[in-house]
């Protein structure tokens, strides 16, 4: 699905012709290059098992290449300077978090949206990922998808 017009979200217009938004069936690396070549950023679903990891933060050991992935992220590990919202209804929290992250099979670092929804009754966790490779796309407008 092809996005056009420019709406307006909090107060920042935003051009959606520069988005390609589609479901998880191109949530992988050779979708994302695919829609690149077309001159747009992709707006996908990825696996809710997905292993991401954090950018590393140490420092560099002197020696051969740089480390690229440092700590994997786990809800557990989400920085809570990633939160970006937290609702609760009828006895769901649900937490929203955006982070720059490193996947395996992606060339370059990826803007995630990690949607926490726990029940408060159950103690029951599921999450949700939602990824762009525009790292400039702030939260709320990535959360449109």
């Amino acid at each position: 699905m092809l996005v056009t017009g420019v709406p307006e979200c909090c107060g920042v217009a935003w051009r959606a012709w520069d988005y390609f938004v589609y479901d998880g069936a191109l949530g992988n690396n050779a979708g994302l290059q695919m829609v690149k070549q077309l001159g747009l950023h992709l707006v996908s679903k990825l696996r809710h098992d997905s292993t991401l990891y954090f950018p590393f933060a140490g420092e560099y050991a002197g020696k051969g290449k740089p480390r690229k992935y440092g700590e994997q992220l786990t809800i557990n590990t989400l920085p809570e300077d990633s939160l970006r919202g937290r609702t609760v209804k009828k006895d769901v929290e649900t937490s929203l978090h955006q982070v720059q992250v490193w996947h395996k099979n992606f060339p370059d670092l990826l803007n995630v949206v990690v949607i926490v929804k726990r029940n408060l009754k159950t103690g029951r966790v599921a999450k949700a990922l939602l990824f762009s490779d525009d790292l400039e796309l702030k939260f709320p407008n990535n959360y449109l998808w």
